[in-house]
Order: C-alpha cells, then sequence, then structure tokens
C-alpha cells in the first residue's frame, strides 16, 4: 500500500500544476510538497505530465536529482520507490 499520496491539480491562472492536497500515514510526510508547482515539461511532475504516460523509480535514493527534483525530501523519510 501507499505512504504517501500528493494530488496535482492544473491551475489555469498560473498555468502550472501545484499541490493541492496530500496524505500520509504519519500525517506530516508531504506537507512539504503543498503548494509545491510544476509547469508543463519541466521537473518530474511535468515530464510525465507532457509524457502522457507514467513513471515509476523503484529506487528514488539511486537516482539523480535532476531526475528527481524531490530526492532529498524522500529519501529523509525513507522512501523506496515513487511512481
Amino acid at each position: 500500500g501507499a505512504e504517501y499520496a500528493i494530488f496535482w491539480r492544473w491551475s489555469s491562472e498560473a498555468g502550472v500544476l501545484k499541490a493541492e492536497a496530500w496524505f500520509a500515514h504519519d500525517g506530516t510526510l508531504m506537507e512539504p510538497d503543498v503548494g509545491r508547482s510544476y509547469a508543463h515539461g519541466k521537473g518530474d511532475v511535468g515530464s510525465v505530465w507532457a509524457s502522457k504516460g507514467t513513471r515509476l523509480i523503484r529506487d528514488v535514493c539511486a537516482v539523480d536529482i535532476k531526475t528527481f527534483t524531490r530526492l532529498q525530501l524522500a529519501c529523509y523519510y525513507r522512501i523506496k520507490s515513487v511512481a
């Protein structure tokens, strides 16, 4: 099962995806992501959005920060994989 989830919503005013809500078993895990935004094709979230596909990173702490911009946050909370 998932330990956390982030709900991204399109903001037509800003022209970006914004982290609007989150869920975490511990109640605070992804709170730093609320308010974060990604333009189309930019960052990990924006690039998946632009591809209209999906992405699975099996070992998030083994990738370059250019691949997953929230790398430090994920490793701090010992998150293993992200999709």
